[in-house]
């Protein structure tokens, strides 16, 4: 009988005896590498910050490294000298025998003597000259160049102070009885300002001269420093040599 049963069952009760087997595994595919989204940055502060440094450089640029405040006041100094050239530089005083009144006075420029229009010219020039060769011709570091500035500040002092002592004549008419002589001479604002202005020059140039020379000494000893350099260190072996 169990013969029979194990010999009658159906081929269903057979296939269901069978083990499963394992469903295939997937197919692992490579994962996809995340596309990282650009954040949006704030340029704008960047940028902004950009911008100023290059205002910045631009106008570092335009300014020689070679100038300092001694050369402005140097520069400006001249060209201010120039300027109050054309105030009242003499002043006079004559008698006046009509009109009522007892004194008439009248002022002249820089450019009525010729004490005056040599310290203006020296002036200027100096000026002139400094800021072309710091600005133009990049020689900011010339000790000749600072040297012809020095001299001509220098120069333009002493004719300034022989422009004190040296006041040209006026009259107001040809006809000496009607103004025969001034009664008083004198210097107006103009005069002591541009006194003032030179000296101011004279004193930064020579400053600014002794700086540059300072720094040229400084820049030969570096460099004969450096050619030393090689030549102690191929004596060197030599010297060893004679030793062993």
């Amino acid at each position: 009988m169990a013969a029979q049963g194990s010999a009658g069952e159906s081929p269903a009760d057979e296939l269901r005896t069978e083990p499963i087997p394992p469903l295939p595994a997937p197919i692992s595919q490579p994962a996809k590498p995340v596309e990282e989204k650009p954040v949006a940055q704030r340029t704008w502060s960047h940028g902004g910050q950009q911008a100023g440094w290059r205002k910045q450089k631009e106008a570092v640029a335009l300014v020689p490294r070679d100038l300092r405040i001694t050369d402005w006041i140097a520069i400006g100094a001249g060209l201010a000298v120039l300027a109050v050239s054309f105030f009242y530089y003499y002043i006079h005083d004559f008698d006046q025998y009509f009109a009522g009144s007892r004194r008439a006075s009248g002022a002249w420029t820089g450019w009525s003597g010729i004490y005056g229009e040599i310290s203006t010219v020296l002036a200027a020039g100096s000026s002139l000259l400094l800021l072309v060769s710091v600005f133009v011709l990049n020689k900011g570091r010339s000790v000749p160049m600072r040297i012809a500035v020095v001299l001509g500040y220098a120069l333009s002092a002493v004719a300034a102070i022989g422009a004190y002592f040296v006041i040209p004549s006026f009259r107001f008419t040809a006809n000496d009885s009607l103004f025969p002589r001034p009664v008083s001479d004198g210097h107006g604002y103009g005069y002591w300002a541009a006194l003032l202005l030179i000296l101011a020059g004279l004193v930064c140039s020579w400053l600014r001269l002794t700086q540059v020379r300072a720094a040229a000494a400084e820049r030969e000893g570096a460099a004969v420093q450096g050619e030393a350099a090689p030549s102690v260190d191929a004596a060197t072996p030599r010297r060893a040599r004679h030793a062993s």
